[in-house]
């Protein structure tokens, strides 16, 4: 009987983790959510959101901001 040989031979596999990041306000009328978005980047930023995730040993990291006003929202991605 021939012995059964795989084609790949795999001594490491490293799984690369992506961390998402989600700021989260709210606002009472809807000509504020733009704001809050931009309020939420503030906080990824002044607080250091990424880089603590990086030090966590994440690969990486995609942060959004996002605004609630009533039923509606508002999701932006977070450009370092």
């Amino acid at each position: 009987m021939a012995k059964r040989v795989s084609p790949l031979r795999i001594d490491f596999c490293f799984i690369l983790l992506l961390a998402t990041l989600f700021e989260l306000k709210v606002r009472k009328k809807f000509n504020e959510m733009e704001d809050g978005i931009e309020e939420a980047f503030t906080q990824i930023r002044d607080q250091k959101y990424e880089e603590g995730i990086l030090d966590e040993g994440y690969a990486g990291v995609i942060s959004f901001g996002v605004c609630f006003c009533k039923k509606s929202c508002i999701v932006e991605r977070y450009n370092a």
